[in-house]
């Protein structure tokens, strides 16, 4: 009976100890197992630590670029700024370039109004000068100014047909022509024979029957209605020697010959080459009738109306001088002598007034006919 307990503790021992040791074995394993842990740990805290030295390069690389990046950034935008300016002032530059091309066209396009008045202004000259092709040289004329009226855009094209025709007239300034044809001699009579047109300087003829020469010399100013003029009045010597320059050309075309020139136009070889004759003052007076034609005989009749007018003011200032000073004088003498001398003046001055314009009258028409 003794036993009994003994037995009953042995399997208690036994499972006690297996408990135990059970217990170490868990312990030994939760060592390993934190062990484990720990070094789980310490990998990922290295693990995080090498995590945080890359986000640290990661992040001082990114701050080093995105500094460049904002440098280059800070250039770029400086570049803009210069560029913007730059930009700015070609800006400026082509408004100003526009205005001033605006202000070239405009002058370009009034240089074909200027040519324009240009031609215009030659027509009339051209009709007074040296009377060579005088029909075609306004027909060249007339075709310029129509190309300007019609070509208002194209200076250029106006200009190069105006230069064309300034070259024309150049041309016939070099030009001799020698024929045979009819003409007008110096007394508007029909001629016949040998016409030399030296240039625009000059023009002789010899008329084939009658053999009188004549020469074209320029009038001076206010003497005529035409600039150049046919003369046959010439002195002897210049006479024969034109007729024998002539003759000449006509038999030899290629041999010198000295003709009477008035190269500058300035009317002195008409002076020198032609010869008044004398003539009285009812001669000349019926010769200038003549050449004035129907607008002489109102000129005609203007000195005597200024006569007239001139008889009958004289007679109205005598009478006026006889019965205005007598007026003037009773006026005064008639006047109260208390109004005093500015009453007097004035009484005068009314009097003068209402007088004057009847001594003035047809003085205008005077100052008119002279």
């Amino acid at each position: 009976m003794k036993f009994l307990p003994l037995l009953f503790l042995g399997p208690g021992l036994l499972l006690g100890q297996v408990s135990v040791n059970e217990q170490t074995d868990k312990l030994e394993a939760l060592k390993i197992e934190l062990e484990q842990a720990k070094q789980m740990r310490d990998k990922v805290i290295a693990k995080r630590w090498e995590d945080k030295e890359r986000d640290i390069e990661a992040r001082e690389k990114f701050n080093q670029e995105y500094d460049e990046l904002k440098a280059k950034l800070e250039l770029k935008n400086q570049e803009s700024d210069r560029v913007h300016a730059e930009i700015q002032n070609f800006l400026r530059d082509a408004e100003e370039a526009e205005a001033q091309a605006e202000n070239e066209r405009v002058q370009f396009f009034s240089l074909a109004s200027a040519l324009r008045d240009k031609a215009r202004e030659l027509s009339e000259p051209l009709e007074k000068s040296f009377p060579a092709r005088i029909p075609e040289r306004l027909q060249a004329l007339n075709r310029v100014l129509k190309s300007a009226e019609t070509r208002r855009e194209a200076p250029g094209e106006i200009l190069g047909d105006l230069m064309a025709f300034e070259r024309g007239e150049l041309a016939l300034t070099r030009e001799i022509s020698l024929e045979r044809r009819g003409f007008t001699r110096a007394d508007k009579t029909p001629g016949e024979g040998l016409l030399l047109r030296l240039g625009v300087i000059t023009s002789a003829y010899r008329d084939s029957k009658s053999g009188r020469v004549g020469l074209l010399l320029k009038n001076p100013p206010g003497l005529s209605f035409t600039a150049f003029d046919w003369r046959e009045d010439l002195p002897l010597a210049t006479s024969q020697e034109l007729a024998r320059a002539m003759e000449t050309l006509d038999k030899e075309s290629g041999k010198t010959v000295c003709l009477p020139v008035d190269v500058l136009l300035t009317q002195n070889a008409a002076k020198s080459y032609t010869h008044e004759t004398k003539k009285s003052f009812v001669v000349r007076l019926i010769t200038a009738v003549k050449t004035g034609g129907i607008f002489m005989w109102p000129l005609l009749l203007i000195p005597f109306l200024v006569a007239g007018l001139f008889f009958r003011k004289s007679l109205q200032l005598l009478r006026g001088r006889k019965t205005l000073v007598p007026s003037v004088l009773k006026a005064i003498s008639e006047m109260n002598p208390e109004l005093g001398r500015e009453r007097a003046e004035q009484a005068v001055r009314e009097l003068l007034l209402h007088e004057t314009p009847r001594l003035e009258r047809h003085l205008t028409t005077l100052a008119v006919f002279a």
